[in-house]
């Protein structure tokens, strides 16, 4: 089912699929779009018309643009986890190593509002910074100057606390170590270094 809108009512619904017929809405009534689909086959890679039902095509170009990335490792080597050279990416690498450059770009040329807005629906009270070092690098003929980039993640008050420091304490007053409970909840609520 699809449909215009943000709750589905009878009267909204734009395409109707029912087994292996596809249907769309025709002003007050029903035009079948195809009867014999198989119940294995998704109306997006078999009905691709622009006018019989333009909807079924929008939808399907707006999710090919979706990425998935639930891959990502999370250990402390993780590429993620490392600093890089900054640059402007519209899209994350397959392994996150640019993960800072694309919130950035997000924070510079997207919507900054609506990424703040994900963040704390996700997690009540964090912040998220891309810090950034200036780095030079002189020859004879050329001076360039890059950033390199790291992202760094804070919360007021974490999900669970190291084994030594209680619950609600904030950032770990160790994370360089010397705590003897360290462990990622401290290392990744450590304050950024700049």
């Amino acid at each position: 089912m699809i449909w215009g809108g943000p709750f589905l009512r009878s009267s909204n619904a734009l395409i109707d699929r029912r087994g292996p017929m596809v249907r769309a809405r025709d002003g007050r009534s029903w035009r079948v779009v195809s009867e014999h689909l198989a119940t294995f086959d998704s109306i997006f890679g078999q009905i691709a018309d622009p006018r019989g039902a333009p909807e079924v095509l929008m939808l399907r170009e707006t999710i090919r643009g979706w990425r998935f990335y639930d891959h990502f490792r999370s250990d402390t080597d993780a590429p993620a986890r490392l600093p890089q050279l900054g640059t402007r990416t519209p899209v994350l690498s397959h392994d996150g190593r640019d993960l800072a450059a694309a919130w950035q770009t997000i924070v510079e040329i997207g919507d900054p509002q609506a990424l703040h807005e994900a963040v704390v629906d996700a997690f009540p009270g964090a912040q998220v910074d891309v810090v950034g070092r200036l780095l030079r690098s002189n020859s004879t003929r050329t001076a360039t100057r890059s950033t390199s980039r790291n992202i760094s993640a804070r919360h007021r008050s974490p999900a669970r606390a190291c084994s030594t420091h209680p619950r609600g304490t904030g950032l770990c007053d160790e994370a360089r170590g010397a705590c003897p409970g360290y462990d990622e909840v401290c290392a990744w609520n450590r304050p950024i270094e700049q």
